[in-house]
């Protein structure tokens, strides 16, 4: 609990970001970069130009498939404090690569942390660091939550190409499924 109450540095975002602060590998937009490289076809992003190192650092095993299940809003603290109530997850805490927490995106919203895990960047460089976003051509805004107001799916800023990072592993023949639970 007290790791959890103080002050840490602010997260870096990049496979270089200084040791002494959070992020760099250990963040949440790591882990699709690091899977990549887990399942022997690592994927670059403009943040993670070394999957492999994502991999070494998150803990993750070579594999030849694998799934993801990422529950909003369920952080490491979150699940620390309550593990009575998950015995599969508590199990999995007992292994050496998942006594630590990973970080997030600043800021913490879900739109933000979705963009950044789904990308393998930070809300930077996918300009959805909010729940709404101005849409260039009809200067609406979208709510980015339940898409009110949304146009037909499109790079929302085509200044800003930054693609999902299951692209690069549907282009390679590895089947990828995305669903939204």
């Amino acid at each position: 609990m007290d790791e959890l109450l103080r002050l840490v540095p602010t997260v870096g975002y990049g496979d270089d970001a200084p040791a002494d602060r959070r992020g760099g590998a250990l963040h949440l937009s790591a882990v699709l970069p690091a899977l990549s490289a887990a399942i022997g076809h690592p994927a670059p992003t403009k943040v993670h130009a070394d999957p492999k190192a994502c991999q070494r650092a998150l803990g993750l095993p070579d594999a030849e498939s694998a799934i993801v299940v990422l529950v909003d809003g369920l952080g490491y603290w979150n699940l620390a404090m309550r593990l009575g109530h998950a015995p599969y997850l508590r199990s999995l805490m007992n292994e050496s690569a998942n006594q630590r927490p990973i970080a997030t995106c600043a800021p913490s919203t879900t739109v933000a942390a979705m963009a950044a895990f789904g990308t393998g960047t930070c809300p930077g460089l996918t300009a959805m660091a909010g729940y709404t976003q101005l849409e260039p051509a009809s200067h609406k805004l979208i709510q980015l939550i339940q898409f009110k107001d949304a146009l037909a799916p499109k790079p929302a800023n085509p200044h800003i190409p930054v693609p999902p990072m299951v692209d690069p592993l549907d282009q390679i023949g590895r089947a990828s499924c995305r669903e939204r639970v």
